[in-house]
Parts: C-alpha cells; sequence; structure tokens
C-alpha cells in the first residue's frame, strides 16, 4: 500500500526531524545550560544535629606579584582559571602565554591567575623577556611568585598533589567559582582544551544568571 503525500511528511517528521530537534536541544543543555560538577564533597553538622552536604573551598593565600601586576590580590566572590606552574615546565612558557590569551579574548571579563615556582636561586626567570607587554595587553591576568618551602602546600590547596602536576603533559587549568569550589579541572595540551575551558566558563556564568533570575523572581 502506497503512502500518500502528507502522510509521507508527517512520518518523515516524526522519524527523523522531531528526534534531530530532542537531540540538538540536549547536546545545547549540557553544553552551555547544564551545571558544571562540584568537586571534593564534605559532610557538614548542624546545630541541630542533622547533616548537610558542602564543598571544599579553596584558600586564597597571599603572595608577591610574579610580574608586578596591577592586581596583587585574587577577588573573593569572582570566578577564577587557576595555572600553577612549576619551574620544571619553564619552557613551555610561550605556549602558557597563548593559552591564557585565549581564555580571556574568548571569555571576556573571565580571571585568569598563574601562580608560578621560584627556581632555586628564589627568582622567577623565563627563556623570555620580562612579559610586561603582555601583561598590560591583558589586565585580568593575575601572577604569582610562589617559595619552593610554599610550593606544595599551595598544590595542597589546590587539591593537587606536586608529583601530578610533573607527570603531566600540562599543568591542569582550574576552575573556581565565585565561593572558590573547585568545579573543573582541565589539562591543557592544545587550543581544543583551550576552548573546552571556555564553554565551561560560560556554564558557569549561566548557572550564575539563572540564579540570579531566580531570586528577582521571588
Amino acid at each position: 500500500m502506497e503512502i500518500s503525500g502528507p502522510k509521507k511528511r508527517i512520518l518523515f517528521i516524526g522519524l527523523f526531524v522531531v528526534p534531530f530537534l530532542i537531540a540538538m536541544a540536549l547536546i545545547f543543555y549540557g553544553k552551555g545550560m547544564g551545571q558544571l560538577p562540584k568537586y571534593f564533597e564534605q559532610e557538614s553538622s548542624s546545630d541541630k544535629g542533622g547533616k548537610s552536604k558542602v564543598y571544599y573551598s579553596a584558600p586564597l593565600q597571599q603572595f608577591e606579584s610574579a610580574f608586578s601586576d596591577t592586581l596583587q590580590v585574587m577577588s573573593d566572590s569572582t570566578s577564577y582559571v587557576i595555572c600553577l606552574f612549576p619551574d620544571s615546565l619553564k619552557e613551555r612558557w610561550n605556549k602558557h602565554l597563548l593559552y591564557i590569551e585565549r581564555i580571556l579574548v574568548q571569555h571576556k571579563g573571565a580571571r585568569v591567575a598563574t601562580f608560578f615556582e621560584e627556581d632555586s636561586a628564589n627568582r622567577i626567570s623565563w627563556p623570555i623577556a620580562d612579559p610586561q607587554n603582555f601583561i598590560d595587553a591583558q589586565p585580568l591576568w593575575q601572577t604569582f611568585k610562589v617559595p619552593r618551602s610554599a610550593w606544595n602546600k599551595l598544590c595542597s590547596d589546590f587539591k593537587i598533589a606536586p608529583t601530578e602536576i610533573k607527570d603531566l603533559y600540562f599543568p591542569p587549568y582550574i576552575i573556581l567559582d565565585k565561593q572558590r569550589r573547585v568545579r573543573s579541572m582541565v589539562p591543557v595540551v592544545g587550543l581544543k582544551d583551550v576552548k573546552e575551558i571556555t564553554g565551561r566558563l560560560k556554564r558557569l556564568n549561566n548557572e550564575y544568571a539563572a540564579a540570579k533570575k531566580t531570586i528577582e523572581q521571588r
């Protein structure tokens, strides 16, 4: 029995178009609107003896600026992309600058903070000249120099073992939300990974925007 023209169109829409639209909507929701996971869940006891779920918040230690940035201290209530950069990986400095620039350009308003481990002479030395021009062009990038004696403690503050950083091709970039909770750890080995970071930052912004809208509607 031959199917008539109108029935063919309805069948085509039902079998192909509708599932395609549903799939695209799910992909959009997952990448653009879904919440980032929260890591390092902890239990907290209330005064009434009940239990509630809380998440680890990284402390913001104060360190001297590595390259005389205008932003000397990390801000509370601000989302950050954090990178811990050991002295042993300084040959990858140029790539780090490239990745940071892409993050700041692709996600306007992002804050990026890099913690550099001092060398054996208690200095920050790199294969190229002082990156002051780069800092002037990217004012939302903050740099800090960390004494070797404080390096392991700093890694622990961000829930990373120092040996893990040395074993990776490149240190992971850590996304902290406004409550300093760890929301992502992304090892960046190429520009595709940078795009993943900016996508996750967008999801984090959407999360805060949705929460603000909910509060305003109440």
